[in-house]
C-alpha cells in the first residue's frame, strides 16, 4: 500500500455510518491492502477523529524478522496472523494512524452529528467501510461490514464525551465511568 488518501463519513438512508476511502496501493503485486479505520474522541481541541492506520506490511516489519516475501505469504495463507503481527502491542497504532476526518465538539450542531455516527454504530452493531484502491491506473472497489460489538464500550464513552461536550470535565466523568 502506498497511501491512504481521501476519506469520506456519511450515513446511509437507514443511519449506517459508511466510511469510503481512496487507497492507492503500488501495482498489482502488492498485497498489503488491509487497513484500519478507527473513531476516536481527541482532546485539545475536543472533536471525533476518524483515523486510518495503513501499511500493516511495515509495521509487521517492525515488530518481527519475516522478510517482505515471508509477510506476503502470511498474508495470503493466515491475514489473521499478520494482522496480530502488525498490530504488535498496539502502542505504536496510533503513532502511525493519521486523521482524515474531523467532527469539532464546540456546536450543538456538530455534536449532533457525532452523536449520531456514534450511536447508530451503537445501534446497528456495525459500519461500512468501502475502499477504493487505485492499483495500476485501475480502481477496484471493495466493500465490508465492520462489526462494532467488540468496540461498544468505547463507543458509550465517547457517546457520554459527546453529550457533555460543553461542559466536559475529564476527573469528574472518569469517575463517574469508574
Amino acid at each position: 500500500m502506498r497511501n491512504i488518501g481521501k476519506v469520506r463519513l456519511g450515513l446511509s438512508k437507514d443511519f449506517v455510518v459508511l466510511i469510503e476511502s481512496d487507497v492507492e496501493m503500488n501495482g498489482k503485486e502488492d498485497l498489503d491492502d488491509l487497513y484500519f479505520v478507527m473513531f476516536n474522541i481527541m482532546h485539545n481541541p475536543l472533536r471525533l477523529s476518524v483515523i486510518t492506520v495503513g501499511n500493516l506490511v511495515e509495521l509487521a516489519q517492525e515488530n518481527s524478522e519475516l522478510t517482505l516475501d515471508e509477510l506476503n505469504t502470511l498474508i495470503e495463507e493466515d491475514p489473521e496472523k499478520y494482522v496480530m503481527l502488525a498490530l504488535g502491542d498496539g502502542s505504536t497504532v496510533m503513532d502511525k494512524g493519521s486523521e482524515k476526518i474531523r467532527i469539532p465538539l464546540d456546536s450543538a450542531d456538530n455534536a449532533n452529528k457525532a452523536r449520531v455516527i456514534i450511536s447508530s454504530m451503537i445501534d446497528k452493531g456495525y459500519f461500512m467501510q468501502k475502499s477504493n484502491y487505485m492499483v495500476d491506473g485501475e480502481v477496484i472497489r471493495r466493500e465490508q461490514q465492520v462489526e462494532t460489538d467488540n468496540m461498544k464500550p468505547q463507543l458509550h464513552l465517547m457517546l457520554e464525551i459527546i453529550k457533555r461536550w460543553d461542559n466536559l470535565d475529564l476527573d469528574e466523568l472518569a469517575r463517574v465511568m469508574g
